[in-house]
């Protein structure tokens, strides 16, 4: 199962105190917290679906964690608001949710996005890239070119999810650039301008894998 591939390959790619749950999203899924139900009141059925799958997927890894089943409420800026003591984050493409949790400490924030390898549109290029990141895949094939276009997409979000409960800061795609090593998957996303408490040109390192036609994207700081 696809599932059961990606929760591998984020067993391959994770440090061992982060837990992480990897399951279809299920349109019947539902959750037993008010506080959940009310933030999807107004929701499409599908939303809801990725919402409470998520939220389930999400309950798992506290479980791993030894946290008890509670509500992982959504704020008012739709982030998940976490147990104290507990970061994480959760991520849904392709039918798959995900979710990845950590103790404060050792971990300040985590980031997790998963995205299918389709080619990213070259319309939505200006929009994501910046001149590093053009100038990098132009030094890559250009058969290739979308598919990787598509990966420093999905590194940009992990990146801003890592970064975003500690700046508070809602930053543009051009907030970053990204050095990725396509032999390890390892990579840096570079700070273009400040977000306290980061600086131009701190650089957050992750990694990034393709796996069963996901791009894994992740980051603990």
């Amino acid at each position: 199962m696809q599932a059961d591939r990606i929760r591998k390959a984020f067993g391959r790619i994770l440090k061992p105190d982060i837990a992480v749950n990897v399951r279809p999203i299920d349109t019947m899924a539902h959750s037993p917290f008010p506080v959940e139900r009310a933030a999807m009141a107004q929701a499409v059925p599908h939303r809801r679906a990725e919402f409470f799958s998520g939220r389930l997927a999400a309950r798992a890894t506290l479980e791993t964690l030894g946290i008890p089943a509670q509500a992982i409420a959504q704020g008012p800026d739709r982030a998940p608001v976490w147990p104290e003591g507990i970061t994480g984050s959760i991520s849904h493409s392709e039918g798959l949710v995900a979710a990845i949790t950590g103790h404060q400490p050792p971990y300040k924030s985590l980031g997790l996005d998963i995205e299918n390898d389709a080619p990213l549109d070259a319309e939505l290029w200006p929009e994501i890239l910046t001149d590093q990141d053009h100038g990098w895949l132009q030094n890559s094939p250009e058969h290739h070119q979308g598919s990787l276009a598509k990966q420093l997409f999905s590194i940009k979000e992990c990146t801003y999810k890592a970064q975003y409960p500690l700046s508070g800061t809602m930053l543009e795609f051009s907030a970053f650039s990204v050095e990725l090593s396509l032999e390890t998957g390892l990579f840096d996303a570079v700070f273009q301008h400040p977000a306290p408490p980061f600086q131009t040109g701190d650089r957050l390192q992750g990694v990034s894998v393709v796996e069963a036609g996901l791009i894994l994207s992740v980051i603990w700081l």
